[in-house]
């Protein structure tokens, strides 16, 4: 019985060997504390680079670009608190990772708090790679907005010529205005005919020196 025993342990430790090391996504656990990691999948290295006895100690401020460690950060003592008020969440966060080469990529990590066999606070959580969805998101989000950019430019084009469709066609010798059918009227004809003013004639300074002059 003993020796079927220690011969299933071992049949088990081949199968979770298996799985651990042909798995697509880094699954791992974080001491709270020391915010470093105690474990993790051999399947990180194909994401970051770094082997899984490089990940192992390794903390969170060593693996994320200082905007995302802060994010998680900030989650984390939110469900620090959660979690000590009874609350068990699992939080879904896409944070940005130093790859072992020094450039970053983007993931997705779906993690929750529970207590290790030591009492001690740990987190443990699932990393998947999206950098190619992150990409395809930002090239989007650039084409909306030079989208939004040609569109507004459009509006105000269509403004523009909107102006110059309303510019009255006048004679440059006799100052007619040309009316839609392509008569041309007195300036103060085509005015009164379009619109409701009235006109009370004078003369300017200009005119006034011309034909009042003493000269």
């Amino acid at each position: 019985m003993a020796e079927q025993r220690v011969n299933r342990i071992m049949d088990l430790e081949d199968e979770y060997r298996l799985i651990s090391e042909n798995l697509v996504d880094a699954v791992w656990t974080i001491d709270v504390h020391t915010q470093s990691f105690e474990y993790i999948t051999p399947s990180i290295e194909k994401v970051s680079g770094y082997p899984q006895e490089e990940y192992i100690g390794a903390t969170l401020a060593e693996r994320l670009t200082p905007a995302s460690y802060l994010k998680v950060s900030t989650v984390l003592n939110e469900e620090i608190k959660n979690f000590k008020g009874g609350e068990k969440n699992i939080r879904t966060l896409e944070v940005e990772l130093v790859h072992k080469t020094g450039k970053t990529y983007w993931g997705e990590i779906r993690a929750r708090l529970m207590r290790g066999t030591d009492n001690r606070l740990k987190v443990i959580g699932v990393t998947r790679e999206i950098d190619a969805q992150k990409q395809a998101e930002f090239c989007q989000n650039e084409l909306i907005q030079r989208l939004g950019k040609a569109l507004d430019e459009k509006e105000q084009l269509l403004k523009e010529i909107k102006t110059l469709q309303g510019l009255l066609p006048i004679c440059s010798g006799c100052s007619r205005i040309r009316d839609e059918q392509g008569r041309w009227w007195p300036i103060e004809a085509y005015v009164s005919q379009k619109t409701e003013a009235e006109f009370s004639h004078s003369i300017c300074t200009d005119c006034m020196a011309i034909f009042y002059s003493d000269g």
